[in-house]
C-alpha cells in the first residue's frame, strides 16, 4: 500500500506559501518606502519651515540694526536694508521682508513693533513679531569706561545686582575673588579692555567663578574690542533746550540774565500761562529738594560766587492741582501744568531741570519724574555736589508699591562733599563724563569723594539705588585688598533699580543701541 504522505503532492502548497510571503513582504516594503518618502518630505518641509523662521528672525535683527543706524526720528520700512540669501541649488531664493508697524514712547523710551516674514523655497513662509526698545545708559546697574586708579572689585566688599559693564583702558579692571565671600556680581557682567586678578591668579574652578559672578563663568563675558561709546555733546544740549524752550536742540543756550527760567522767561520778567517747558537755571546754585504725597519743591539759592543766581527761587509743583508756582522775591507766578516726565510729542511741559553752571548742596526727597543736569561737553564742564541723601517720596525700596518717582543726575563730575553725614543713600540714575573725556583719556567724568579718602574717618556706607555710569570709576574710601576690609571713608555699594530695565529718567542719555524685549513666532 502507498503511504498516506506523498511529498510530491506538497510541493505546490510550499511554493504558493512562499509566493504569498514574498508578496506580503513586497507590500510591506512598498508601504514602508512610501512612509519613509513621506517622512523625508515632511522633514524637508519642516526644515524649510524652520529655515524660514530663522530667516524671519534675521529680518527682526536687521530691523534692529536699521533702527540703530537711523537718525533719532521714527524709522520706516524704507530705513531697513534689503537683503537676500544666495540662491538655493535649484535656483530658488530665500529672503525676508520687514515692516515697522508702529513706533511710540513707552516709559520714555522709543519702542517699535516690528513684523518680519521669512521666505524659504519649497516650505511655508514664517511670520515673527517683535517689540524693540532703545537702551538707556540707566539700563546698567554699574558702568564705567575706565577703572578706578588702584581700585579693586573684591568678593564680599562690593556687590552689583544688575547688569554690569566694565572697561579697563589706562587703568585695568582689578578683581579679587575670594571663595569664602559673597559674589561680586549677581547679574551679567561684561568686561572690555584691560583687566587683572589679585596675585595674577585667574578663577579656575566653578567655586572661583561663582565668587566673581553668581551665574558662574557663563555670567562673565570678556570682549576686548567691544567698547560701548559715550554719548555725543548733543545729549547735553538736548536736555538744556527742553528745560528752556520745551523742544530739542543741538546747542546749550546761555541767557544774559542770571536766574531761574520758566516758559522761556526769567521769573521776574515772566507771566503766568500754560507751562510748556522744564526748569532752566542760568548760573551756579544750591539746590534742596522736598516733597509730599502731592507736591514737589525745588529750592534754588545763591552760592555766593560771582557766577551764582542772584536771588532765592522756590518752584512748587502741585500734582493734584496740576499747577506749578514759582516765587522770587516779591514775584509769584502760577502756571497750568507740571514739569515732570518726558514729552512724547517733542514739545511741552517736561521734567528737564538744567542748571547752566554748577549745582551745590544737592539733597532731599523727590516726587515726580526729573533729570537734573549741568553742561558736559568738550568745551563746557560743570559739576554736581551732593551734601546728603537723595530719596524718592514713594521709595521703591520700601514702599511696597509701584513707584513712579524717578530721578536722573547728569553732569561732568558728581561729588560727595566733605561734611556729608554717615550712611548716605542716593536713589537715582547717575551719569558722569562725556565722549571727549574718553577720547582724550583724561581723568575727568567721575562720581567720587570731594575729600581726602585716606584721612577721612570710616563713615559707613554710601548706597546708590538705581544706576551708576561714569567715565572713570570714583573712590570714596580705602581698603586693604589682603583682608578685603575698609580702612577709611565710605564703603560704596550699588543696588539696581529694576525699573530701569525698561524705563529711564526724562531725557537721560541713550546708548544708541536697541534690544528686543518681546518676540513671538506667529507660525506659517
Amino acid at each position: 500500500m502507498r503511504s498516506p504522505y506523498d511529498p510530491n503532492k506538497q510541493r505546490g502548497v510550499a511554493l504558493l506559501t512562499a509566493l504569498m510571503i514574498v508578496a506580503v513582504l513586497l507590500i510591506l516594503v512598498g508601504a514602508l518606502i512610501e512612509f519613509i518618502t513621506g517622512e523625508v518630505h515632511g522633514v524637508a518641509y519642516t526644515g524649510y519651515d524652520n529655515r524660514a523662521l530663522y530667516i524671519a528672525d534675521s529680518g527682526i535683527e536687521a530691523a534692529v540694526v536699521g533702527i540703530e543706524e537711523t537718525s533719532p526720528k521714527w524709522a520706516s520700512t524704507s530705513d531697513i536694508p534689503n537683503y537676500s540669501y544666495a540662491p538655493e541649488p535649484d535656483g530658488s531664493q530665500a529672503s525676508y521682508s520687514v515692516k515697522i508697524n508702529e513706533g511710540k514712547y513707552v516709559s520714555g523710551l522709543r519702542t517699535y513693533w516690528v513684523s518680519a516674514k521669512g521666505v524659504a523655497p519649497k516650505g511655508q513662509d514664517r511670520n515673527v513679531d517683535a517689540v524693540v526698545q532703545e537702551v538707556s545708559f540707566s539700563y546698567y546697574d554699574y558702568l564705567e569706561k575706565d577703572a578706578t586708579p588702584g581700585g579693586w572689585w573684591v568678593s564680599g566688599l562690593t556687590q552689583l545686582n544688575g547688569p554690569v559693564y566694565l572697561e579697563g583702558n589706562a587703568h585695568p579692571e582689578n578683581f579679587q575673588w575670594i571663595d569664602s565671600k559673597p559674589s561680586i556680581a549677581l547679574d551679567t557682567t561684561i568686561v572690555s579692555g584691560n583687566y587683572d586678578y589679585y596675585n595674577n591668579t585667574p578663577p579656575s574652578s566653578t567655586t572661583d567663578w561663582t565668587a566673581m559672578d553668581v551665574l558662574g563663568q557663563p555670567g562673565v563675558a570678556f570682549k576686548p574690542s567691544n567698547f560701548l561709546p559715550f554719548p555725543p555733546d548733543v545729549a547735553s544740549a538736548l536736555i538744556s533746550q527742553e528745560a528752556l524752550n520745551g523742544t530739542g536742540g543741538s546747542t546749550i543756550p546761555s541767557p544774559s540774565t542770571k536766574g531761574v527760567y520758566i516758559d522761556q522767561n526769567e521769573i521776574q520778567a515772566g507771566t503766568s500761562g500754560n507751562l510748556t517747558t522744564g526748569i532752566f537755571v542760568q548760573g551756579d546754585t544750591n539746590l534742596a529738594l522736598s516733597s509730599t504725597a502731592t507736591t514737589q519743591t525745588f529750592a534754588f539759592t545763591p552760592t555766593g560766587s560771582g557766577t551764582s543766581i542772584p536771588n532765592p527761587v522756590t518752584v512748587t509743583v502741585n500734582f493734584s492741582a496740576n499747577t506749578t508756582t514759582v516765587t522770587e522775591k516779591s514775584t509769584t507766578l502760577t502756571f497750568n501744568g507740571v514739569p515732570s516726565g518726558e514729552s512724547t510729542t517733542g514739545s511741552g511741559a517736561n521734567g528737564a531741570v538744567f542748571v547752566n553752571g554748577n549745582v551745590s548742596g544737592l539733597n532731599g526727597t523727590v516726587h515726580g519724574q526729573y533729570t537734573i543736569a549741568v553742561p558736559d561737553t568738550a568745551s563746557l564742564a560743570n559739576d554736581i555736589h551732593f551734601s546728603g541723601s537723595v530719596l524718592m517720596q514713594n521709595d521703591p525700596q520700601s514702599c511696597g508699591c509701584t513707584s513712579t518717582d524717578v530721578l536722573g543726575i547728569y553732569g561732568h563730575n558728581l561729588y560727595l562733599d566733605n561734611g556729608a553725614p554717615n550712611n548716605i543713600t542716593i536713589e537715582a540714575a547717575l551719569f558722569a563724563g562725556n565722549s571727549h573725556d574718553v577720547t582724550t583719556q583724561n581723568t575727568q567724568g567721575t562720581f567720587t569723594a570731594n575729600f581726602n579718602t585716606g584721612s577721612h574717618p570710616i563713615a559707613g556706607f554710601l548706597h546708590v539705588y538705581g544706576s551708576t555710569v561714569q567715565h572713570i570709576g570714583g573712590s570714596f574710601g580705602t581698603f586693604s585688598p589682603g583682608c578685603g576690609c575698609m580702612q577709611s571713608g565710605y564703603n560704596d555699594s550699588y543696588l539696581y533699580d529694576n525699573r530701569f530695565r525698561i524705563t529711564a529718567p526724562p531725557y537721560y542719555p541713550r546708548t544708541g543701541q536697541y534690544k528686543i524685549i518681546a518676540w513671538k513666532d506667529k507660525g506659517v
